[in-house]
């Protein structure tokens, strides 16, 4: 008859050991996303700094007249005509496409403000949206793609120094690779 200590001590250092294994493999497939994400998020930064089209300037324009509206899903896309002041000169933009919420009352935004965004340096050139999110989403995705890896790293480490937490981490796996069967 086999010893009751030995099987657990078996039993333990097999878990230990699955979970050693386990966060070895979490730790490339995350240091491959990682890796993805900085490179996403430079190439974001990138087409932020050099994009010469940078709607990065926010202005209040004034909504003259709401015409031909299309709807989709959860915007109507209307061309708006508008006015609006950059640098002391007045602009105005006719047939521009803007999306409203598909509850907006048409007829209750007219002689309203709306904020748009300009090009600096081609001041007729607006967009409703800011291109600044090109700036925030490259940030977000490098210090994301630093993080993730080092969490991983983290827990790579403290696996292979503590067997216990190897363990248990081997016996979660274990539970949800039985769970998900």
């Amino acid at each position: 008859m086999s010893d009751p200590s030995s099987f657990k001590s078996n039993l333990y250092s097999g878990a230990a050991e699955f979970g050693r294994v386990n966060s070895s493999i979490s730790l490339v497939i995350c240091s491959i996303i990682g890796l993805i994400f900085i490179i996403v998020g430079f190439f974001l930064l990138y087409k932020y700094y050099n994009d010469s089209d940078k709607h990065t300037y926010e202005v209040s324009a004034k909504i003259l007249s709401v015409s031909s509206c299309s709807n989709n899903v959860n915007l109507m896309g209307c061309n708006i005509d508008l006015s609006y002041n950059y640098n002391g000169k007045n602009y105005t933009v006719n047939n521009f496409l803007y999306e409203f919420n598909k509850q907006t009352n048409l007829n209750s935004v007219i002689d309203t403000t709306t904020p748009i965004y300009i090009n600096p340096s081609n001041p007729s050139d607006i967009s409703q949206n800011s291109d600044n999110s090109y700036k925030v989403g490259g940030i977000i995705f490098i210090v994301l793609g630093i993080i993730v890896p080092l969490f991983s790293y983290l827990n790579w480490w403290l696996t292979r120094k503590y067997k216990t937490l190897a363990a248990v981490e081997g016996v979660q796996s274990g539970i949800n690779i039985i769970r998900n069967i």
